[in-house]
């Protein structure tokens, strides 16, 4: 059925109100375009839960490379943070650790799961003739549910901050690139209103002897966004 612009007596933001009412699904105000002939209405699901994501990065001692990658990225349901911590140092570590996370938004860009994605990737690395591996740490956050994955392959534990308290997700496996028969970590939780997830490397990690310190900044660090927290992080390395 066509409809003429003109003859709709409402606004888009009225009209995705409308929709979402009826429809029980909360829309995005729509989208219009027009090729020419005709104007067609895309509607889109509208996210339940707003995620806010930072990040911050700095060299080791006196290294003007750093061998840590990390990456942001968005489908239409899922955000996804990842941090690869390319084997050794310097220049070769970090173009280890930055095609991994090329690859892996690219791999799960297009279509492919998350789990089967860093499959491919541990498959890539083995067939490359030098030996090349990396750490893999990534965490997917369904903005519709609220519903959070985290994939680990050797990498640095996870802090989990919800009502003063602190949960960590930890790792045993070994490195993306070591073995032909991988399977990541995986670790599946529901995150609530006003919870904070802080993804680190073995750079942090390995510089505290309990997650007391960084407990009690991100305790006090309530009011602060999330990019002012990670930057808080670093500075108690420098």
């Amino acid at each position: 059925m066509d409809v003429k612009p003109k003859d709709l007596n409402i606004g888009v933001k009225a009209l995705a109100a409308e929709l979402t009412k009826e429809c029980k699904v909360n829309f995005a105000t729509p989208k219009l375009t027009y090729d020419s002939k005709r104007f067609t209405m895309h509607l889109i699901r509208a996210p339940r839960y707003k995620i806010e994501r930072g990040s911050a990065q700095i060299c080791k001692g006196n290294n003007t490379i750093c061998g840590d990658s990390i990456c942001s990225f968005y489908t239409p349901s899922q955000l996804y943070n990842l941090i690869c911590d390319g084997m050794g140092s310097g220049p070769e570590a970090a173009a280890t650790s930055r095609m991994a996370c090329i690859m892996t938004e690219k791999l799960i860009s297009s279509g492919c799961s998350a789990k089967l994605s860093v499959e491919t990737l541990n498959k890539m690395l083995i067939r490359k003739f030098d030996e090349v591996f990396t750490t893999l740490d990534m965490l997917s956050i369904n903005f519709f549910t609220g519903e959070a994955t985290i994939y680990k392959a050797a990498a640095a534990t996870t802090l989990i901050f919800r009502e003063g308290k602190c949960y960590d997700v930890s790792s045993r496996s070994v490195p993306v690139g070591i073995v032909d028969k991988f399977n990541p970590e995986i670790t599946k939780m529901k995150l609530l209103h006003g919870d904070t997830v802080l993804m680190l490397s073995d750079g942090v990690t390995d510089c505290f002897h309990s997650n007391d310190i960084i407990t009690d900044l991100v305790g006090r660090s309530k009011e602060k966004d999330a990019s002012a927290i990670c930057e808080d992080v670093i500075n108690l390395l420098k």
